[in-house]
């Protein structure tokens, strides 16, 4: 998604093909799919990625320790 000044630009794209995309809804023209608003990538200093890790282990830790009770 890309922003220019206050205007929101929105692309849509094929959930099947990647390579079809438009500025607007629709529907794909190689298989027909609906279009639906192509998705950005999160930026890579995303604090996400070590709280998913720190919840996971969290998780772990308390199974392991209701499991040796």
């Amino acid at each position: 998604m890309n922003e220019i000044g206050n205007a929101t630009t929105r692309c849509y794209t094929c959930p099947a093909h990647a390579d079809v995309r438009q500025s607007s809804p629709g529907k794909c023209a190689k298989c027909g799919l609906i279009l639906v608003p192509e998705v950005s990538e999160p930026p890579s200093n995303s604090v996400w990625g070590p709280l998913a890790i720190v919840g996971l282990l969290a998780t772990v830790a308390t199974g392991v320790m209701l499991f040796m009770r």
